[in-house]
């Protein structure tokens, strides 16, 4: 039965209605088969593709019968199986003079990524008539030199941008590259890993901004090109900089000082900030730049000391927000003028904050950082006691409504005068309940 039911889903010639019901019999050989049949209906592909596993995939991958929509969305992941599809020569024969359906770029770069695109794919990738397969044939990595020879004098500037960000690239190319009049293609060369040291240097004083940033981009730029470029009138250059830099102390300085405030926060971001530029950066105009600062790992103690009594609340709540957060300074903060740095003390659960901070907290005259200090898991049995005869209702029932209030403390609160609190607690034991059976 099951080799009957095999040859029907392979015959192209089965009734359509037929191949849907196939299409459902739960037999995987059966069930591939349909996939595989070019005269299976569109809709039963999608519905096949919607819930089939890789194999699947590729099986529909292979069918030149199913919608090219289709199979350009799964080819991305299956490019050796619709590399197999009767149809996909036909996708990239630059002598077909019928108007093709544009392959989107990351199928095409996929494909000729595979070992067979030097001998089938890629000789007619690289004269294709669309831009965009030949720009994704400048990217394959299995170009040979002549073509990318050829692709440097495309007329399309996407495309001689792709060669000159190939990995392996002539110096000759390179230069001719360089005195491209695009500057895609010029910044594209900025950026390629490859390009000689040379030319990344004559390309630093580039006219064009796009170009300079490509320099700064590049991770085999000089240390002294990228000196030149502190200075430099983009804004989009100094920051890329400023998130790079690794030494030299008074380059960290110039950028500290920077005119503008992107440049200064990503400085007070990078964890290689120098003591130097953090004594600019902490009296920065802008809180947010001060900010990014106190949450900086390598800002220095006595530095954190001076951000703990900044005048904007902000920043001293930032320092809660510090990975290796010295004990002091909760404690400092517990009793800070804001309240709002109260509550921020109360909520960030850090393992350096005291249990003897969260106990001061739970007795602060705002009831905003009280109900905080409830949720800290670090109060005991007593100070919960104490807490569900407060004042305020609000904090009854933030008692009442905490996880890890015991018990009879919770039979208590439903004799609560306060209607809302006497229903939290109510839930709350009726969910310990639940949990408990």
């Amino acid at each position: 039965m099951t080799s009957e039911l095999l040859d029907r889903a392979q015959n192209p010639l089965t009734p359509l209605p037929e191949l849907g019901v196939l299409a459902r019999s739960g037999d995987r050989a059966v069930v591939l088969s349909v996939a595989r049949n070019p005269s299976c209906p569109a809709r039963t592909l999608r519905w096949l593709a919607l819930r089939g596993n890789v194999e699947m995939h590729a099986a529909l991958c292979q069918n030149p019968g199913a919608p090219l929509r289709l199979l350009f969305k799964l080819g991305v992941r299956n490019p050796e199986a619709f590399a197999a599809n009767p149809l996909t020569p036909g996708l990239l024969d630059s002598r077909e003079p019928v108007k093709k359906p544009l392959v989107p770029c990351s199928l095409l770069g996929a494909l000729l990524a595979l070992p067979a695109a030097r001998m089938s794919l890629l000789p007619s990738a690289v004269s294709h008539p669309y831009p965009s397969v030949r720009r994704a044939a400048a990217a394959s990595p299995l170009l040979q030199s002549s073509d990318r020879d050829r692709l440097a004098r495309d007329r399309d500037p996407r495309v001689r941008a792709a060669a000159a960000g190939h990995g392996s690239l002539e110096p000759a190319l390179a230069r001719r590259f360089a005195m491209d009049d695009k500057g895609i293609v010029r910044e594209a060369l900025a950026r390629n890993r490859s390009t000689p040291a040379e030319i990344v240097q004559e390309l630093a004083r580039d006219g064009d901004p796009s170009v300079r940033l490509g320099v700064a981009w590049n991770e085999t730029t000089p240390w002294e090109v990228l000196m030149v470029l502190i200075e430099d009138p983009s804004t989009a250059v100094r920051r890329r900089l400023a998130k790079r830099l690794t030494r030299d102390e008074a380059a960290f300085v110039t950028l500290a000082r920077d005119p503008d405030a992107d440049v200064r926060r990503t400085l007070a971001a990078n964890s290689w900030t120098p003591q130097a530029a953090f004594d600019v950066l902490i009296h920065d105009p802008l809180f947010d730049v001060r900010c990014h600062a106190a949450r900086n790992p390598a800002l220095p103690p006595a530095l954190v000391k001076v951000l703990s009594r900044d005048e904007d609340f902000r920043v001293r709540c930032a320092l809660l927000q510090r990975p290796d957060m010295e004990a002091w300074l909760p404690l400092q903060l517990a009793t800070d003028e804001s309240e709002e740095v109260r509550v921020y003390v109360a909520r960030a659960y850090q393992p350096a904050t005291p249990t003897s901070v969260c106990e001061r907290l739970a007795t602060d005259p705002s009831s905003r950082v009280r109900g905080a200090a409830i949720s800290s898991n670090r109060l005991s049995e007593a100070t919960l006691a104490k807490l569900a005869k407060d004042r305020s209702a609000f904090i009854r029932g933030e008692v009442a409504s905490y996880r890890h209030t015991p018990r009879r403390i919770l039979v208590a609160l439903t004799r609560d005068p306060a209607f809302a609190v006497r229903l939290c607690a109510e839930e709350s034991l009726a969910k310990r309940e639940r949990e408990r059976g």
